[in-house]
């Protein structure tokens, strides 16, 4: 009851009041406790740049540094523990789900043989809404170090190599699992995954698949940079020599030839052109001449102007263009073609 003697339902995460119950329920989907205080902006360096003190990142506009601190260092908090502080990691976060709360069955898949926590009750029904029973296939698309549901597998390769990039020196390839070291990691892809490391263009020792030898000698060198590969087998060995040893095996592969070094190009001095030269080296266009004064003319029509003007040539159809002749009848000018 309020102070008006109407009755209200109080939710019990963040203390709000509501005068019907629907209402209450409908807010309890989302309902992610009170609201927590937020930090101030810290104040840009001397030279008006914000430097974010928990990564390398640099920002000159501070709504900008103010959108990737609320989305990249936000405090994780407990749903279950309302007055507990926050963890500066979703890491954290879910560590402190499998330790104090690994009972509550609101946050743990409850399907034998599946052991996912999860760090909210949404997260938790909608993967038990897809892993519905024992013989059902299992959402594979989840991060174990954060808990986090990704809609393919791609995201999720994109978020362990980005966000659990320290984490995932040793993960599978194939079905994300991550091993110790790379002697557990090779074994494991050995065992698990034959048909993959069978393919050409797979790495043996997390099963990745590449487009060809040499981007698998350069993932190899990923792995460590003492490693080197087999480009007849696969083969992957710890120095040069044990390389070697084993390239003596494979006897009905041909040698390969010794490509000679290329010849050095001799530096060519520039030639300072004069500039005659360089009016000749322009392309040359086509001019007409004056048969009787030797004039030139760009265009036809004004050296048949000019012959009728200054030459008293009257102009007609019979010109010949070979030999800038004016004739006089048709056939003249046939006769001229032949000649």
């Amino acid at each position: 009851m309020n102070e008006f003697g109407e009755s209200v339902h109080i939710c019990h995460l963040c203390q709000k009041q509501f005068k019907q119950n629907w209402l209450l329920q409908k807010h309890k989907k989302t309902c992610k406790g009170p609201k927590r205080p937020t930090s101030p902006l810290p104040e840009p360096d001397e030279d008006g740049i914000f430097r974010c003190k928990k990564c390398v990142k640099v920002f000159v506009n501070p709504d900008i540094y103010k959108k990737h601190l609320k989305h990249s260092h936000t405090k994780a908090y407990c749903e279950v523990c309302i007055t507990a502080p926050g963890y500066e990691t979703k890491v954290e976060l879910l560590q402190h789900m499998k330790t104090e709360h690994k009972d509550n069955e609101e946050y743990k898949c409850l399907i034998p043989g599946c052991k996912k926590y999860f760090r909210t009750k949404l997260d938790c029904q909608k993967h038990c809404r897809e892993h519905k029973t024992v013989t059902s296939r299992c959402p594979t698309n989840y991060c174990n170090f954060c808990a986090d549901l990704f809609t393919n597998r791609k995201k999720l390769w994109l978020h362990l190599k980005s966000t659990h990039k320290d984490l995932t020196n040793c993960m599978c390839s194939a079905c994300f699992v991550v091993e110790d070291n790379l002697s557990a990691l090779e074994a494991h892809v050995a065992a698990k995954h034959k048909a993959i490391i069978k393919k050409p263009y797979a790495c043996r020792i997390c099963a990745r698949l590449l487009g060809n030898g040499v981007k698998v000698s350069e993932h190899i060198k990923l792995h460590g940079e003492h490693l080197v590969n087999c480009r007849v087998c696969g083969s992957i060995f710890h120095s040069e020599p044990e390389l070697k040893v084993h390239l003596e095996e494979h006897t009905d592969v041909p040698e390969t030839k010794e490509q000679k070094p290329r010849p050095e190009r001799k530096s060519v001095t520039p030639v300072e052109t004069k500039p005659e030269e360089l009016l000749v080296s322009k392309r040359l266009r086509t001019v007409h001449t004056c048969n009787l004064c030797h004039r030139t003319f760009r265009v036809m029509g004004d050296l048949l102007k000019h012959k009728a003007s200054e030459h008293d040539i009257p102009v007609s159809g019979e010109f010949c263009f070979t030999c800038d002749t004016q004739l006089v009848s048709p056939d003249q000018f046939r006769d001229n073609l032949i000649s």
